[in-house]
Formats: structure tokens, C-alpha cells, sequence
């Protein structure tokens, strides 16, 4: 511990490298007094993407919830690698006080962001964000750059009764993997199929041809 000090120095050594491994060594010390260090080298801009990203590391193995204030203040940077390596810490920590921040986040202008919004509200399993997902998975048909799959296993992970309709009617869809994915989430809220014609696709998406034969259709 005696060596926190320098090290927390080291964070903003003239060489990235060095940045780094100091972020390595804190994490490994486990200190709290360098929560905040490590979120003041992730948002800033001017620092190695390498030396940033090994700051979210060591947040994420020093647990400390003190450094969510500073985090959740972090969204709002205009840099978008902040505000990325902002939400997978929030993520990991998983503190319900991150939720509306990552639901706002579903609507931010960069892809990677919204994803990993998405994996942070599925993580936290909330259901004051069942609305949001619905909405962006609506969106997601027409945007590039999201998959509808991610969404739909956190709409899984929440268990929210809401996402049945929405998930049914994803087994229509002609993607294979997407309606595979949404029988699991499905499988996950407790649903069951109303009537043959459900039957048959939950049956096709699961691929148990044996219950689809046996229902006697062609």
C-alpha cells in the first residue's frame, strides 16, 4: 500500500506503457484511493486507447462503488470511448443506480455505445428498462450496427412478462439465430405456446422436428 502514491503518479507518465502497467499494479493493490484516478485516465481524450482501457480493468477488479458518481458522470463526455469503457465498468459493478443512465444510453449516437448499454441493462436485470429495449428493438429492424440478438437475450435476462408479444413474433423471422434466440428468451419468461400455430413455430426455431411431426401437419 505504501506504494500507492507513486504509482498513482505513474498514471500519468509521459509514456503509455507505463501507464498501463502502473493501472496494473494499483488494481492488484486493490487501494480505493485510486478509483478515481483510474476514471479521471479513461476519460481522458488525450491518453492511449491501450492505457485507458487498462484503467476500465483495474475499476473493474477493484469493485469500489465509490467510483460511480464519477462514472455515471462520465456519459455524458462527448468522447465516446469514455462513455463506452464508462458503462462496461457500471456493467460489472452492477449498481441498480446505473440503470436510467444506461437506458438513456440505448439512444446514443454511436453503435458500440447502445451495445453495450444493451449488455449493462440485460446484466442488471431491471424492469424499468423492458420499455426502452422494446423500443430499440423496434428501431434496431431499420439501424445499422446492432444486433436484435443481444437485445432479446436481455429482454430474456430481465424476465419481464412484457417482452412476450414482441419475442413471439420474432419466430417468424426468417433468421435462423434470431429465432433461436428468441425461443430461449421466451423459455425464460415461462411461455408457452397458445395454439398449433405457435406451436409450430417455437417447434421450427428449437429445431424438434419430432413434436412438429406429431402435430400432423405437413
Amino acid at each position: 500500500a505504501s506504494a500507492v502514491p507513486a504509482l498513482i503518479k505513474r498514471l500519468d507518465d509521459a509514456n503509455f506503457n507505463n501507464q498501463e502497467n502502473a493501472a496494473e499494479a494499483l488494481a492488484k493493490i486493490g487501494d480505493g484511493r485510486a478509483a478515481r484516478p483510474f476514471v479521471a485516465m479513461l476519460r481522458d481524450p488525450d491518453k492511449h486507447r491501450q492505457a485507458r482501457s487498462a484503467a476500465a480493468t483495474a475499476l473493474v477488479a477493484l469493485g469500489d462503488a465509490k467510483a460511480i458518481p464519477d462514472l455515471l458522470d462520465a456519459l455524458r463526455d462527448r468522447d465516446e470511448l469514455s462513455r463506452y469503457l464508462s458503462l462496461k465498468v457500471l456493467r460489472v459493478i452492477g449498481d441498480g443506480r446505473c440503470v436510467p443512465a444506461a437506458i438513456a444510453a440505448l439512444r446514443d449516437p454511436e453503435s458500440n455505445v447502445r451495445w453495450v448499454a444493451v449488455e449493462t441493462l440485460g446484466a442488471l436485470r431491471d424492469a424499468r428498462a423492458v420499455e426502452a429495449l422494446l423500443d430499440l428493438l423496434v428501431r434496431s429492424a431499420s439501424e445499422p450496427g446492432l444486433s436484435r440478438e443481444i437485445i432479446v437475450e436481455a429482454l430474456g435476462r430481465i424476465g419481464d412478462g412484457r417482452a412476450v408479444p414482441a419475442l413471439a413474433a420474432l419466430l417468424h423471422e426468417p433468421e435462423k439465430v434470431l429465432r433461436d434466440t428468441a425461443a430461449a428468451a421466451l423459455d425464460a419468461l415461462g411461455w408457452q405456446p397458445a395454439d398449433d400455430a405457435a406451436r409450430v413455430c417455437y417447434y421450427m426455431a428449437r429445431e424438434r422436428w419430432d413434436e412438429l411431426a406429431r402435430l400432423g401437419w405437413e
